[in-house]
């Protein structure tokens, strides 16, 4: 099974099972998710302990209205490893001292 790319929570949400035997519970915020499935139905994701789940606002009522899923997109740093939202990948690099450590490193600086 591969993936099709990192995602980060932004605020708490639930995880339903996507199998009768499966895993459903609370995802807390700022969890780091991949995307392993989706089609016109809906998304699958997997956390860091091989839970895979679908994920649903905290109330029917945000479900219902068709409020968007607390996600944003996310990469893993090339230097560090670290999942981060995308758009904040180079900030990330130059502020983040286990990255900037890192970085040396890697780059012999």
């Amino acid at each position: 099974m591969g993936f099709h790319g990192f995602y980060l929570t932004t605020e708490k949400c639930f995880g339903d099972a996507v199998c009768p035997s499966g895993w459903s519970g609370d995802v807390e915020k700022n969890i780091p998710i991949v995307l392993i499935y989706f089609d016109q139905s809906g998304m699958e994701f997997m956390d860091g302990n091989g839970n895979e789940f679908r994920l649903h606002r905290k109330t029917q009522e945000e479900y219902d209205n068709g409020e968007r899923i607390p996600i944003i997109e996310a990469a893993s740093c090339s230097y560090c490893g670290k999942i981060v939202p995308t758009k904040d990948l180079e900030e990330h690099t130059k502020i983040d001292d286990n990255c900037k450590n890192a970085r040396r490193l890697k780059e012999g600086i």
